[in-house]
């Protein structure tokens, strides 16, 4: 639903953050929300207000933990939703990094989303676009960040379907649900 007044587009967030709740069915999605005559995707994830704003003729979208506007793309609409629900999940916007550089070897990389306890990385988000299927060449992106960060937890989404999972013994343990920030 949209509200013309200030510019902000409302979606359905979750009570609560279960795998199986994030896993629903596609065919349950609301209809795609339009937003300056501009379609914009689906994505599994309940309301919440995202800013968005045309200038020009080009939308842009607000992100909260770096406190700016950003041109609109695929695989940035899905990390700020993701962003939303990692806070709706109680994990503060203070103690997040975006787009958080790394060296791997003598390669620059950046992982979409880090999150921080007690100055400590507790947990990386890689986000893809919605049309982007999660695939294993995704997850070992994320393994391979996590060789520097070493996170207990790894997130990785497409705004469809969202995994949670631990690695252990160069084994990916996936979780039911996303771990409460404050037991991390």
């Amino acid at each position: 639903m949209e509200n013309p007044l200030c510019g902000v587009v409302y979606f359905k967030f979750p009570r609560t953050c279960s795998f199986v709740y994030l896993m629903r069915s596609l065919f349950s999605y609301p209809a795609p929300v339009t937003f300056a005559n501009m379609q914009l995707p689906q994505l599994n994830f309940d309301a919440y207000p995202i800013k968005l704003e045309e200038r020009k003729g080009v939308l842009y979208i607000h992100d909260p933990v770096r406190r700016k506007y950003l041109v609109w793309q695929p695989e940035e609409w899905v990390r700020q939703h993701t962003i939303r629900f990692l806070e709706a999940c109680g994990y503060p916007l203070s103690n997040m990094a975006v787009e958080m550089g790394l060296r791997l070897g003598r390669m620059q990389k950046r992982c979409d989303i880090v999150v921080y306890k007690n100055h400590h990385p507790i947990l990386i988000v890689e986000c893809k676009a919605p049309e982007v299927p999660i695939t294993q060449k995704t997850f070992d992106q994320i393994a391979q960040y996590n060789l520097q960060l070493n996170v207990p937890i790894l997130m990785v989404t497409n705004g469809l379907q969202h995994y949670f999972a631990t690695i252990a013994n160069e084994q990916y343990q996936f979780l039911q649900q996303l771990p409460d920030y404050q037991k991390l």
